[in-house]
């Protein structure tokens, strides 16, 4: 059973993405596409893969600090490994939710201790959306009138993500702060769904939901008893969640173009990462994609942003993963040796 969700989502994946780029690349002169890439500067596009990595590598980072805070004896290079596990399966699951517990159970199977590995994981998860959703609030106050101007129709979906990354933090901080409220909002939402008949299995639901807020109330202890790693822990997110947006800029020099500030090509980046960050579609794909065209075409022109975006997606999306992919898949051949040799 477990086979054939991975082969589905799988499918999926790569069935949303090819649909994705068939629709944008639509009697595009892949030629002339090749050639703008081909004279781009390629310092600035290693440089570009070098930020795509760092960002999987920062979270890698961040999970080794706090398990070591924990008292676990974990390394950084094996933290790092975590971090692209997870970063491959939140790419092949609707709205990143493998991740996690792909990463737990790799971080258990190393011997780490699951309370403080699922601890470690929430601090990291709670920082990463808190950090996203200051910055999401931060544009419109700051950069409101560029935004209607380089969203335009997409100003919608921007605000569509930034409530729902709103909504999220709210309730994680809500569990962490005042977890019995919380707790008996869950479970009276889950018992009127019930009563309409839109929810099955209402027990075990409020059975998650109970788990749910006991993993947070065992966060909250250890923020309070570290309170002094929430800066540092905050300040790496922040750095980790730039790196993502400095891609673009990348590409932007490397292509040799000029006319638009590095901040205004950073917060457009931030403004797309935002929207589409809580859409239930593998990796965003597609929609991606579609808004990346849409807006940054008032960026680089119409001659380049197309060749931007394979660029920039490639750099910020499909490296990492795929070398995520070859972390997995090399994991999963070191496991099968171990059994065959066990076997012998």
């Amino acid at each position: 059973m477990k086979d054939r969700k991975k082969i589905f989502e799988a499918v999926f994946f790569i069935t949303v993405t090819v649909l994705a780029l068939s629709v944008l690349f639509r009697g595009q002169n892949w030629s002339d596409l090749l050639l703008l890439i081909r004279k781009s500067n390629p310092v600035c596009l290693l440089s570009a893969v070098f930020l795509g990595l760092l960002f999987v590598c920062l979270e890698g980072y961040m999970i080794w600090r706090l398990l070591r805070l924990s008292g676990n004896d974990a390394t950084l290079p094996g933290c790092i490994r975590y971090s692209f596990i997870g970063y491959f399966y939140s790419g092949i699951t609707p709205s990143a939710t493998g991740g996690q517990p792909a990463q737990l159970y790799e971080m258990c199977k190393d011997g780490n201790n699951a309370s403080d590995s699922t601890v470690v994981l929430m601090v990291v998860a709670l920082f990463y959306k808190l950090v996203l959703v200051v910055i999401g609030l931060m544009l419109p106050v700051v950069w409101l009138g560029h935004m209607r101007e380089y969203l335009g129709s997409w100003l919608g979906l921007y605000v569509v993500g930034i409530v729902l990354n709103v909504v999220l933090v709210a309730l994680l901080c809500g569990v962490m702060f005042s977890p019995g409220l919380i707790l008996n909002i869950m479970c009276g939402v889950l018992a009127a769904g019930e009563r309409c008949g839109i929810v099955k299995n209402g027990e075990k639901l409020r059975q998650d939901a109970a788990a749910f807020a006991g993993r947070y109330r065992e966060t909250t202890h250890f923020l309070r008893e570290h309170k002094g790693e929430l800066v540092v822990i905050g300040a790496v997110t922040f750095l980790q969640r730039s790196t993502v947006f400095l891609i673009t800029g990348m590409v932007y020099l490397g292509f040799g173009l000029s006319g638009s500030s590095l901040f205004h090509i950073l917060a457009v980046q931030a403004a797309v990462y935002i929207a589409v960050d809580m859409l239930p579609v593998p990796g965003a794909q597609g929609i991606t994609e579609l808004m990346y065209a849409a807006v940054f075409g008032g960026v680089f022109g119409a001659q380049y942003v197309k060749a931007s975006m394979v660029l920039v997606r490639g750099m910020d999306f499909y490296v990492p993963f795929c070398v995520s992919m070859l972390i997995v898949l090399a994991g999963h051949g070191v496991s099968y040796v171990r059994r065959q040799r066990k076997r012998a």
